[in-house]
């Protein structure tokens, strides 16, 4: 057990020879410890004793007398083996599947209800005969080092465990279409996982928060049932979708740059786990191709493609215009990417043949780690296109440019006129939760959507969409510490005008959130609020800070059943906020300043959560 705490790397240097005997000799005493021992040694079946029969020492008196220097252990980061994270996950895999049962119903089956349009309605995943096996997901050898998260109030200590992932599943999901039922008898999921415990403190369980994600998009493959393959043929349209649907899932959750994370301390700051700020602003700058393969023939009978390049850097992707009827064409396009990790995410671009009525066709592909491209930035990059199997020299070449930006905080930047005069910066919003919400029919949704103007317009973003948080239903929440003489006046308020339209008392209840038996007693500092939920946070990239506004719009959508059909009702507009990128920088350049603000709607007592903040990016450089 104790060869588990020491790492396993070639160029660690070896305990004492004190020190091994030291441990020798306590695995041979503990293999003396029966397996019905108690937590410190003592039997549990009465006195203890070895397999002879003789009395055998308790771990207290074991360790009497022996002390152990770390300092002869070395240092903790290393390789380490994953038996035990293994075999907890074996432990716990029945829950997993419970959870796996909720994000089905929750997230995927909508997801690819609304991906399959008109044929939507139709679909259907058969969660009775659904199973996730008993197969677990495997860790590889575990890599740990540690690291530095580096915020505006301190520098917190992470441990970053890095691990290739494998799950070969053996699981049991049906899925069907307008009575046709098909079988997903195996699932294959492969990529390397970054997780992190973040912010060290003295109290346990000794971290601030946990997180995890992988570095860059996992290989995702379905198997479906062999007895059914005319089936299959019939549904292929929904292979392709599920498998879509499920990779841009997963990307959603947990690819760089999005995490999925929790606080083990209440009083950490949640967007510090969840969403830690960029490095920096990564832009590629492509020029043109040259001798890519034809997939179509011309009118000249000459071989020519329809070339259009995907650009895939963990979560984000982004793609180019077409450019039509050449094999050497020229892009004169860009693209910006935030770059969480440049040592460990790569830049993965692919070159396609446009069709438009069958299936693109692969032209060639780089891949190349981040970090590589930002020290060779500024000046001119031609690398050569490999083919499906990884090999060069037949599949043309790429040229671009990079330019790297790191992201300043705040102490690099001496004073607000240098902060409003950077040429570029990145705005944070962060939405955590809307309080004390208007009250709508049952299945109301609610949710944010935030904008910001001067968005930096380079080909390859749409800047004209806003970024929307997810729409959630209202959660009881215990009361915050509120001005209960405030509540009782907005309480009582209400209640009058209520009574003024001669409501019916339990219209009243319904309004107010109480029962009924309570309507006239009630303590409304004493009752459970209703929360929307949403820790969610977005990056935006702008330019002329001096000018620049926040679009916040706090919003409602429902759904109201008649008698036959659902109507969709339009979608609410409870308040809108604009706050200035300038009025936020003055702010943060105050000694007292938080970033925290509470987003108040006017003669309401409802509020929204919120988090602000701006980074510039620096000149361009050539390292990290």
């Amino acid at each position: 057990k104790l060869n588990a705490f020491r790492p396993k790397v070639a160029d660690q240097a070896r305990p004492s020879p004190t020190h091994r005997a030291r441990v020798r000799a306590l695995r041979r005493a503990w293999g003396r410890v029966p397996r019905d021992a108690g937590p410190m040694g003592q039997s549990c079946s009465g006195e203890n004793q070895t397999h002879d029969g003789t009395a055998a020492a308790s771990v207290d008196e074991l360790l009497k007398g022996v002390s152990f220097d770390v300092s002869e252990v070395g240092d903790w980061s290393g390789t380490y083996q994953p038996e035990f994270v293994n075999g907890m996950l074996l432990a716990v895999w029945p829950q997993v599947e419970g959870f796996s049962k909720i994000i089905l119903k929750q997230t995927i089956e909508p997801a690819i209800r609304k991906a399959l349009g008109t044929l939507g309605d139709a679909f259907h995943i058969d969660m009775d005969g659904y199973s996730l096996g008993d197969v677990p997901v495997k860790f590889g050898q575990m890599i740990i080092t540690p690291g530095t998260q580096i915020t505006d109030d301190e520098d917190l200590k992470v441990m970053k465990v890095r691990a290739n992932v494998e799950w070969h599943g053996n699981i049991k999901m049906y899925v069907g279409l307008n009575g046709i039922k098909c079988g997903v008898t195996k699932v294959h999921i492969s990529g390397e996982m970054l997780m992190e415990l973040v912010g060290t403190c003295p109290k346990p369980p000794m971290f601030q928060g946990a997180r995890a994600c992988f570095l860059n998009p996992p290989h995702l493959k379905l198997d479906y049932d062999v007895g059914a393959m005319n089936r299959i043929l019939k549904l292929a349209p929904i292979a392709t979708v599920m498998q879509k649907v499920l990779m841009e899932q997963v990307s959603k959750k947990l690819v760089i740059p999005n995490r999925m994370g929790f606080r083990l301390d209440r009083a950490c700051e949640m967007f510090r786990i969840l969403k830690p700020r960029p490095k920096g602003l990564f832009k590629i700058m492509f020029i043109k191709a040259e001798g890519l393969l034809g997939r179509d023939m011309s009118f000249l009978s000459k071989k020519t493609s329809d070339p259009v390049l995907i650009i895939r850097c963990g979560a984000t992707s982004f793609e180019s215009p077409v450019v039509y009827g050449t094999c050497d064409p020229t892009f004169d396009w860009a693209c910006l990417l935030p770059i969480d990790l440049p040592h460990d995410q790569l830049l993965d671009i692919e070159v396609f043949d446009r069709d438009k009525f069958t299936p693109d066709e692969f032209l060639g592909r780089i891949e190349n780690k981040v970090v590589d491209l930002i020290e060779s930035g500024g000046k001119d990059i031609c690398l050569e296109l490999c083919d499906a199997k990884g090999n060069r020299g037949n599949n043309g070449k790429l040229h671009f440019r990079t330019e790297w930006r790191p992201l300043q905080m705040p102490q690099a930047v001496m004073s607000i006129e240098g902060m409003l005069s950077a040429p570029s910066a990145v705005v944070f919003v962060g939405m955590y939760f809307a309080r004390r919400l208007p009250h709508s029919v049952d299945g109301t949704r609610y949710f944010v959507e935030i904008q910001v103007s001067h968005r930096l317009g380079l080909e390859g973003s749409d800047v004209s969409k806003p970024r929307v948080t997810p729409k959630n239903e209202l959660i009881d929440v215990a009361p915050p510490d509120v001005d209960t003489v405030k509540e009782r006046r907005l309480y009582e308020e209400k209640k009058a005008i209520c009574m003024k339209y001669n409501m019916a008392k339990e219209e009243i209840a319904q309004i107010l959130e109480v029962d009924v038996a309570k309507l006239d007693d009630a303590d409304p500092s004493q009752l459970l609020h209703k929360e929307a939920l949403w820790n969610y946070g977005v990056d935006f990239f702008i330019t002329n800070l001096s000018e620049a506004v926040i679009d916040i719009k706090l919003k409602h959508t429902d759904t109201r059943r008649g008698s036959v059909v659902s109507m969709r009702i339009d979608d609410v507009t409870i308040h809108t906020w604009q706050i200035s990128v300038a009025d936020i920088i003055k702010a943060q350049c105050q000694a007292d300043h938080t970033p925290i603000r509470d987003l108040e709607v006017p003669n309401s007592a409802t509020s929204l959560h919120s988090r602000l903040q701006v980074r510039c990016l620096g000149e361009p450089r050539t390292s990290i």
